[in-house]
């Protein structure tokens, strides 16, 4: 019999190495054993997302909130997969489910929200929500370039180069970022 613990942390390990082959390996292990472990079918929800299997990763995660409720990050990452799906308004409904809870990567949610009212055109509402991103994590590269590209929208240059500088500043090798960058100079 597998320690579950023991192999979740494991499993957090291969996936932050990219090793999604073998994490789904002992997800399906941990399943085996218990097929009720929310952990497991969150993972592989996670998984089958990063390889594009988005009807399969819905279903993981569906499996995972109804076993576990109270994961912001399940609600995280099913906003990020009716996102991904063109499903703008929904997936900002997960976001928002998500940050309900105060949780370490609450910001994550934040900042996902801020790109979806941005795609819908609801620039000042994604600039409120891209600001609680950066509050709460003040080195969140990707929030920067995101609140500086709305800001962009908004007309608002000088506010968008500065948020990009931030962004690089914070991870100089961050392309997108030295993208809108280089964007922004051409519109001023």
């Amino acid at each position: 019999m597998i320690n579950t613990y023991e192999t979740l942390q494991k499993i957090v390990k291969l996936h932050a190495a990219g090793n999604l082959r073998d994490a789904e390996i002992l997800c399906r292990q941990i399943l085996e054993n218990e097929p009720g472990n929310a952990d497991a079918n969150h993972f592989l929800g996670i998984i089958a997302y990063e390889v594009g299997n988005l009807k399969i990763a819905k279903e993981y995660l569906e499996k995972a909130i109804g076993l576990n409720p109270n994961n912001p990050s399940c609600y995280l990452n099913m906003g990020n997969i009716v996102h991904d799906e063109g499903r703008l308004e929904e997936s900002m409904e997960w976001y928002e489910k998500s940050v309900a809870f105060n949780y370490a990567e609450k910001q994550k949610a934040y900042n996902n929200l801020g790109v979806a009212l941005t795609k819908l055109g609801r620039l000042d509402e994604a600039v409120e929500q891209l600001k609680k991103a950066i509050e709460i994590d003040p080195k969140y590269y990707e929030a920067y370039n995101n609140i500086g590209e709305t800001y962009k929208y908004l007309g608002m240059y000088r506010e968008a180069l500065e948020s990009c500088e931030n962004a690089i500043r914070l991870s100089p090798e961050f392309v997108a970022a030295r993208w809108n960058r280089s964007m922004l100079w051409f519109l001023m």
